[in-house]
C-alpha cells in the first residue's frame, strides 16, 4: 500500500464530502460579511478541489497505477508519460 497515494484520495473524498455538505447547508448558513469573504471561500474550495484534481491527472499521465487503499482506481500503461497530463502537476 503507497501512503501518499492513499493519504492524498482520502482528501480528495473528504474534498467532495465537504462540498456536498457546504452545498446542502446553504439555507442555514449566516450571510456573508462581505463579496471579499464570499470569494475568498470560493477560492479556497477552488483550491481545495484543483490541488488534487492535478495530483490525480499526472498520476494518471505518468502510467503509474492509482490503488489507494488496495482498491484500484485506474491501471497503469506502459507507453510511455503523456507531457500534456504531467507539466502542470511538475511546476
Amino acid at each position: 500500500m503507497r501512503y501518499p497515494q492513499s493519504g492524498g484520495f482520502l482528501i480528495v473524498v473528504l474534498a467532495l464530502l465537504r462540498l456536498l455538505w457546504a452545498t446542502s447547508n446553504t439555507g442555514s448558513r449566516p450571510p456573508e460579511l462581505s463579496m471579499a469573504s464570499r470569494l475568498g471561500h470560493m477560492g479556497l474550495y477552488a483550491l481545495f478541489l484543483g490541488v488534487p484534481a492535478v495530483a490525480l491527472r499526472r498520476q494518471y499521465g505518468s502510467g503509474r497505477t492509482l490503488d489507494p487503499f488496495g482498491l484500484p482506481v485506474f491501471s497503469g500503461f506502459d507507453s510511455g508519460k503523456t507531457s500534456w497530463m504531467t507539466d502542470l502537476g511538475s511546476l
